[in-house]
């Protein structure tokens, strides 16, 4: 019994891991889409100011 509840907690410190890391990935994929969302207002801002000292 007792090494079943040891491999179980194993396991479930492992799922853990898993998630906290696939947390990590969403977070970081989250500041990319804001860094490109960034990036798009920039370009914007430049294209208005092109298009006004025309």
């Amino acid at each position: 019994m007792s090494i079943n509840i040891v491999g179980m907690s194993i396991n479930i410190v492992e799922m853990s891991i898993n998630i906290v890391e696939m947390s990590t990935n969403i977070v970081k994929m989250s500041i990319n889409i804001v860094e490109m969302s960034i990036n798009i207002v920039e370009m914007s801002i430049n294209i208005v100011e092109m298009s006004i000292n025309k």
